[in-house]
């Protein structure tokens, strides 16, 4: 009669060892996924492109100004000015023409992907071809 309340004790004991080691692999899972920052980051421009999309659209566009208004980096640069032009041959800076500038910015990255998507369709072999073959069993 005593090894039976020392083995409901024992049985206890590793019930509650194996919960204490079901809540700490949780625990280490939800550790591991919040220390991992490459792959939430993945996982976030993956769930939300638009954002990410036109929030980088938008900050390219504010360091382009910046740079050019301050710096006067990407001005061009011509040791005297042209004699015989006028200011209607200019290049007008207008809505049209940033909406312009703005939409080729953003199919960029869109035509980027879609050639590199097709040039691997063409260049990798399928790994599961549509076609049974004659020569496997």
């Amino acid at each position: 009669m005593d090894a039976t309340p020392q083995n409901t004790e024992v049985e206890r004991l590793i019930q509650r060892a194996a919960a204490s080691r079901a809540a700490l692999s949780e625990h280490l899972l939800a550790l591991r996924h919040r220390a991992n920052i490459p792959a939430r980051l993945k996982e976030n421009i993956l769930s939300h492109r638009s954002l990410w999309f036109g929030g980088s659209a938008l900050a390219g566009l504010a360091a382009t100004s910046l740079l050019r208004s301050t710096l006067g980096i990407f001005r061009k640069k011509s040791p005297t000015p042209p004699t015989n032009t006028t200011p209607a041959a200019h290049r007008r800076k207008g809505l049209t023409s940033m909406a312009l500038t703005l939409a080729f910015t953003l199919a960029k990255p869109a035509i980027k992907s879609f050639l590199i998507t097709a040039i691997k369709k063409r260049l990798i072999p399928m790994q599961n071809p549509p076609y049974k073959s004659r020569h496997t069993l």
